[in-house]
């Protein structure tokens, strides 16, 4: 069978065609510039037969990335797992957010923390588009901490001054956190419990720690407030990304922690999607 004709039966299990692509660019190894460059490539049983498998994985709601184990974000290429959240690119607002900040405050050395670190994705990010930064990654999940290990590890590879600048703990948030830092990111559970159930079946698929922020998925993102204050530099600044309708609550939990609000950034699509402060 050559690879159209498996894009093409791949249609009765699938309804994108780009997903469709993705997944056999995946098992064949290959770009997808190369795949839609050679349609007539005979695809070897073994390899079809691992097509269809990913195929069914599909079908049954786990995202690209979770199937093939590797996620772009920004310029990185990231492991993924089952054990993880796949990063999005809203994300990616929040990076921006703190590198503007950075950029701004001139701070010679700047040390950064980054909490619910996931896959490393935003401490990674930051690393590679700053190169001067000293990061603290922390997340409570070990199996996270190991994908943010590989993905640090595969960085490295690409930057080698990265190596030694970047630090992981396994912490319930601050619990075992100390000193003081110019920056802390975070991108915490935001989603109330009693919605998890209506997700997307992308989404549903991700690990429930990741997702649950409790009863108005605020939970973690209190904790966050009111404890970080003790771990930001005077002049320091914290970037949390939420959903769009929660923003409002959070301003008000992070003045009352005698945080002076930045500003609330918004995604691509145009929703509401960052919050910062700093401390004075």
């Amino acid at each position: 069978m050559t690879a159209l004709e498996a894009l093409c039966n791949a249609k009765k299990t699938v309804n994108s065609a780009l997903d469709a692509e993705l997944l056999l660019c995946a098992v064949l190894g290959i770009s997808r510039s190369e795949l839609l460059a050679a349609p007539k490539t005979e695809i070897p049983s073994k390899i079809l037969n691992r097509y269809n498998k990913a195929l069914e994985k599909r079908k049954q709601g786990f995202c690209v990335a979770a199937i093939t184990g590797n996620k772009q974000f920004r310029f990185l290429d990231l492991a993924v797992n089952r054990h993880v959240f796949i990063p999005r690119p809203d994300t990616e607002t929040l990076v921006e957010a703190a590198l503007f900040w950075l950029n701004s405050a001139s701070i010679e050395n700047p040390k950064a923390l980054d909490l619910c670190t996931g896959t490393g994705a935003i401490a990674l990010a930051l690393l590679d588009e700053t190169q001067t930064l000293a990061m603290t990654a922390v997340d409570i999940s070990r199996h996270a901490l190991l994908i943010s290990r590989k993905n640090y590890a595969m960085l490295c590879k690409k930057r080698a001054s990265l190596k030694g600048k970047f630090r992981l703990l396994k912490s319930d948030l601050f619990s075992k956190v100390s000193g003081l830092y110019n920056l802390i990111t975070a991108n915490p559970p935001y989603v109330p419990c009693a919605e998890i159930e209506t997700l997307a079946p992308e989404v549903k698929n991700e690990p429930r720690l990741a997702l649950d922020g409790g009863a108005d998925g605020l939970s973690l993102i209190r904790r966050i407030c009111k404890q970080a204050p003790s771990y930001l530099s005077p002049g320091g600044a914290i970037f949390i990304e939420a959903a769009p309708g929660q923003m409002r609550q959070i301003a008000a939990l992070l003045e009352e922690a005698s945080l002076c609000i930045i500003d609330i950034y918004s995604d691509l699509a145009g929703n509401q999607r960052v919050i910062g402060a700093k401390k004075n």
